[in-house]
């Protein structure tokens, strides 16, 4: 609970410094900062780095997976 609090206040807090950068800097030189360029190392989600998941099902796949009639299977 107490890291999951931190991490939101520090989501927060990279991403008010990172639009203060982004306005502040000149267009021409470099690229835009990202939030997660501010925030520290430990506390960054896997999640939050633009990564893809360990599995993709596609949204057909998933709605025959959820409508099947499983009755009596075992797993």
């Amino acid at each position: 609970m107490a890291v999951g609090k931190l991490r939101a206040d520090w989501q927060q807090t990279s991403s008010l410094l990172a639009l203060i950068i982004n306005v502040n800097r000149d267009q021409k030189k470099g690229r835009a900062i990202q939030p997660n360029d501010m925030m520290p190392p430990d506390l960054i989600d896997k999640h939050t780095k633009n990564e893809k998941p360990d599995f993709y099902i596609s949204p057909v796949e998933l709605a025959q997976v959820l409508t099947k009639n499983n009755v009596g299977d075992s797993v």
